[in-house]
């Protein structure tokens, strides 16, 4: 009796331990998954840094070649040219926020109980009072922008004017920022084991390597004192731990790194600007 009870809690203990290894190791590699994610994280994110304080040393010619000045009248110009066509758009924002809000409320009305009817009806009637001012006021506007041509083709003229500028500035960095970054990233120095940067970011589980770094977010000279460098990437990370439960394993993973220019070094410029 005694080894017959013995071989079954040697079993039962046999089929528990089978039992608890099996989420054991999904949590070790949930762990391994979310560590990984750290790293990449911590990687990228130097390599912004390094490539962002570089920039910032070259864009001192921005300022001694007086590029930096010519840059900040005429977006002073931008800004007073596109005065009426601005508050158009901000208006018409405030009119399509408003009413995106009163459909939610009309849409969900009497969801909350007969109790809450009253409550709700009158939000909804204010809701429909401020959209019916916020559209009068974009109605305004507009009506102020088109009431002079030459004004409004001027207002047009300035602000592609300024799209464009910001565009080919985004375009630049961008451009910068995907040729100087995966020099940090890689490892071919290492005698243990060498990388590229587009090998370590496809083992790391980056989707497209070097590629799948999506850089055009990035703006230089756009703030209002044209003095920062904003680097900004958008890559997606497949996680091992998400293939067990999901279809798509991967995440969307966004970072970000603004550093000041050089400009005058830490003279007038830099203290007025910062």
């Amino acid at each position: 009796m005694n080894k017959k009870r013995e071989k079954k809690e040697c079993g039962m203990i046999t089929v528990e331990t089978v039992l608890s290894l099996f989420p054991f190791m999904l949590l070790i590699l949930g762990l391994i998954s979310f560590i990984n994610i750290f790293m990449v994280h911590n990687k990228i994110q130097y390599a912004m840094f390094q490539t962002g304080s570089e920039l910032a040393a070259y864009t001192y010619l921005y300022h001694a070649f007086g590029v930096r000045d010519a840059d900040l009248e005429s977006q002073q110009d931008i800004q007073n040219e596109t005065t009426e066509l601005r508050q158009t758009i901000d208006d018409t924002a405030v009119f399509l926020e408003k009413f995106d809000s009163l459909e939610g409320s009309v849409s969900s009305f009497g969801s909350g109980g007969l109790g809450e009817i009253d409550a709700e009806l009158e939000n909804i009637m204010q809701q429909g009072g401020d959209t019916l001012t916020a559209a009068k006021q974009a109605i305004n506007s507009g009506a102020v922008l088109v009431s002079d041509p030459q004004d409004l083709m001027r207002n047009l003229i300035f602000f592609g004017f300024g799209q464009a500028k910001d565009g080919l500035k985004s375009l630049l960095i961008s451009q910068a920022a995907s040729q100087m970054i995966p020099n940090y990233l890689e490892s071919t120095f290492s005698p243990t084991n060498p990388q590229t940067a587009d090998e370590y970011l496809e083992h790391m589980g980056v989707v497209g390597g070097v590629d799948g770094l999506d850089f055009s977010r990035s703006q230089i000279f756009s703030d209002e004192n044209c003095s920062m460098i904003d680097i900004v990437v958008e890559y997606k990370l497949e996680i091992f731990w998400f293939k067990l439960f999901l279809e798509d394993p991967t995440i969307t993973v966004v970072q970000r790194c603004a550093v000041p220019a050089w400009l005058d070094g830490d003279r007038e410029y830099y203290m007025k600007d910062n």
